[in-house]
């Protein structure tokens, strides 16, 4: 009989086999705690939800924001992450971690080469250490190719997120495995226009994080105003509203667009200039839309651009708050029947987004708006509609199923677990491969960690306007709590403002833009210049007439001029430093005619260039210009005193007071050329400066008197006589320009706002 085979029992000490989680990578130069991205928004709560569910998820990004608002999150640490600039920090935001790379900008096209390298390098190293299953990003831009190319060499599958139609060409979905979005309009597009098909996955927006406890259903919102998402539009319809139902208020809320500004073009296209309209309330970018939406009773959304599915439109429907959209792109199929669809003039939207239809264009509009304010029944109907939208389509549980569904094959290949060696040596023409340490950071040398929880962010309180306390300067020149709808830009002929130890304080308050042209190009090399996205310097050029003109090159630099000079000093020697060397043709531009600049607020005038041909060609900036700062050089003598006499007769009739300084407004920076080379040819310089008279300063508007207190205050520290002229004129920082909820830097001013600094156009 054969013997039975005895079993074993299991032996307890062996260890059982846990499958490990899935892994996927988030890799991209923007960063996703930006609260003025909706795509880096909805990419965080997607990897969010996926933690949640038992993903591993890893993320690597850096400072680049697509507007300067989208700071607002990390506003009480941002001024400490300067000192980090080119290293990795780290955001412990639950349950995720940000790995981030400090750039010197938060313009992504101002990434630097080293610093897009510091990125590669981080990136390489997460996926030869963290390993992943699956590489996530969007983007299309040459450093975001490289994301799926490392990841295919590795043989990790890659997917892309792409919710916009600027993808035109096909080459950067070439390495990636997968493409999704978040509507089917936008599927389609790709699948007609590209051959590729994006799955449509929806939007992922916890129902908590927007929806207060009650909603009031008193404002016709709209956030965002730039011309792409159709704010001009919308300041047209404020325009006709402001008379014909001046009870129907707009709520603005600013995060990459400029209100005040686009208010002024538009209304100046209609033929009725105006800086704000009466029914117009702005509310600064924030990271909590409850307050905004308690508010609420109707949303505007006339995106001129292929949206393809704004965000605003899901938190809306998730609402019940009935949206008007423009039917273009997916923002229809994002509110179905729970709003109201509107048609424009084709020419609405061509690029720039521009065009200002007629009045009766927009009168089916402004009758929907009415019904859905006078009609409760029509308006409970839609309402019911947007709250069933919210809850079938833009349920977040579904979108994270219909993305674990789409994300699953991929991520079936576990491709983390396969030998990246060699995969890598195979993939290389010398069959070279360096290993990385299994860590990605060597011990000491881990990155700064900072828990968004405990991010300190002090809440400042609005000055009393009731109380004289409240012009205490001390107080209010705290710009960092300070909301201006559009920043203070100074012009500054012959680079004084460039040249003193006022530039970079002003920039650091992100208050001011600064346009400075330097004749002869003297701070061309000088390592003094900031580097700052609001400072344009623009050497060999200069204010004038339009035409050219000689400017002179003298022995001692810092004579040169493109006026006559006295070479003869006092004692009759002559000044050898006031020799001409070298003349040679430079062009001028006409203040007037610069291309795309808004306001002028402050202008700089050296003494070695004429004023009054500036002056005469400049009377239309001119006009609503509140500091005028004219340098004049005594000795050796570059003005005639007449000249002085005429520009200040000129500008008393426009307003105007002077102050005259005897030693210099602006202090000087040690520059290379101001060794002289004979003592009796240094300039001896008196300073005036031109300010509104006490009558023309009680006809300035808060924002006016706002930015007059911030040029003299900033612009000229410590000085009595500004100080006596700030305290009779009781010039302040309008108390209602200060933000209740304490934002900081981020708030205070938008990259649009300074379009013509950035654009490129400045010397058309």
């Amino acid at each position: 009989m054969a013997s039975k085979r005895k079993k074993h029992a299991p032996n307890k000490h062996t260890p059982r086999q846990v499958p490990r989680k899935p892994r996927i990578l988030w890799a991209n130069p923007f960063c996703l705690l930006d609260t003025s991205s909706g795509a880096s928004m909805s990419i965080r709560e997607m990897l969010r939800q996926l933690a949640a569910r038992g993903y591993e998820v890893g993320i690597v990004g850096a400072t680049s924001f697509d507007a300067p608002k989208g700071v607002h999150r990390l506003r009480g640490v941002w001024d400490e992450l300067q000192g980090y600039q080119g290293k990795v920090v780290r955001f412990q935001d639950d349950p995720l971690i940000h790995d981030v790379v400090v750039t010197n900008s938060t313009v992504r096209s101002q990434m630097t080469a080293s610093e897009e390298s510091a990125w590669l390098n981080l990136y390489t190293k997460y996926l030869d250490s963290f390993q992943p299953d699956l590489v996530f990003y969007y983007g299309g831009q040459t450093l975001d190719l490289l994301i799926p190319h490392e990841a295919r060499l590795r043989g990790i599958p890659s997917a892309a997120y792409v919710v916009n139609g600027n993808y035109n060409s096909t080459n950067w979905c070439r390495d990636n495995d997968l493409v999704i979005t978040d509507t089917k309009a936008t599927s389609e597009y790709y699948k007609k226009n590209s051959g590729f098909h994006p799955v449509p996955v929806g939007k992922f927006i916890p129902k908590e994080s927007v929806v207060p406890g009650l909603h009031q259903r008193k404002n016709l919102l709209f956030i965002n105003p730039s011309r792409s998402k159709g704010a001009g539009i919308v300041v047209q319809l404020a325009w006709l509203l402001e008379q014909r139902r001046p009870d129907i208020n707009f709520e603005i809320v600013e995060s990459r667009g400029n209100w005040a500004q686009l208010v002024r073009q538009v209304t100046q296209e209609l033929g009725d200039p105006r800086d704000a309209l009466s029914n117009v309330a702005v509310t600064p970018n924030t990271d909590d839309m409850r307050p905004i939406y308690e508010r609420a009773r109707v949303l505007l959304a006339p995106s001129l651009w292929w949206e393809s599915g704004a965000r605003v439109l899901a938190e809306s429907m998730l609402n019940g708050i009935p949206a008007i959209v423009t039917n273009h792109g997916g923002n229809p199929e994002m509110i179905q029947d729970g709003g109201i669809i509107i048609d424009l003039p084709a020419e609405c939207f061509d690029k720039p987004y521009d065009h200002v239809p007629s009045n009766e264009a927009l009168e089916p509009i402004i009758e929907n708006i009415i019904s859905l304010f006078d009609d409760e029944a029509h308006y409970d109907r839609i309402a019911d509609n947007a709250k069933s939208v919210g809850e079938q389509l833009h349920n977040i549980e579904i979108s994270v199923s219909r993305l674990t569904d789409t994300f699953e094959p991929l991520l079936a290949k576990r491709s983390g677990d396969k030998d990246f060696a060699e995969l890598m040596k195979r993939q290389h023409k010398h069959s070279l491969y360096q290993k990385l340490p299994g860590v990605i950071y060597k011990k000491g040398q881990e990155p700064t960690v900072y828990d968004l929880k405990k991010i300190n962010i002090t809440d400042l309180t609005t000055p009393d306007n009731n109380e004289k306390e409240s012009y205490d300067t001390r107080r209010l020149v705290d710009t960092d709590n300070l909301i201006l709808p559009m920043r203070i830009i100074a012009l500054d002929n012959g680079a004084r403002l460039a040249g003193s130890s006022t530039l970079s304080p002003l920039l650091k308050t992100n208050a001011f833009s600064i346009i400075s042209f330097d004749p002869d190009g003297h701070l061309n090399s000088s390592a003094s210049l900031p580097s700052h996205e609001e400072f344009k310097y623009y050497p060999n050029a200069m204010l004038g007439d339009g035409s050219s003109i000689n400017f002179h090159h003298r022995i001692d630099p810092s004579l040169s001029s493109s006026i006559p000079m006295e070479e003869e000093g006092d004692s009759g020697k002559k000044n050898l430093g006031a020799r001409v060397i070298h003349s040679f043709p430079i062009p001028t531009i006409c203040l007037d005619k610069i291309t795309g600049l808004p306001t002028l607020d402050w202008l700089v005038l050296d003494g070695k260039n004429s004023a009054i041909q500036i002056l005469k060609n400049g009377a239309k900036l001119i006009s609503s210009t509140l500091v005028i700062d004219l340098e004049e050089i005594k000795k050796p003598s570059l003005h005639k005193s007449d000249e002085i006499e005429d520009i200040e007769k000129h500008l008393q009739d426009s307003g105007f007071i002077k102050i005259t300084f005897n030693d210099l407004a602006l202090d000087k920076m040690e520059c290379s050329h101001q060794g002289s080379l004979a003592t009796e040819a240094q300039p001896i310089s008196e300073n005036h400066l031109f300010i509104p008279s006490k009558k023309h300063c009680a006809d300035l508007s808060d924002i006016d008197r706002t930015k007059l207190f911030l040029i003299l205050k900033l612009g000229y520290p410590k000085n009595s006589d500004i100080e006596d002229y700030i305290y009779d004129n009781e010039i302040c920082i309008a108390p209602h320009l200060t933000d209740e909820g304490g934002s900081s830097k981020e708030a205070v001013n938008s990259k649009e706002a300074i379009m013509p600094l950035t654009s490129g156009k400045i010397l058309v």
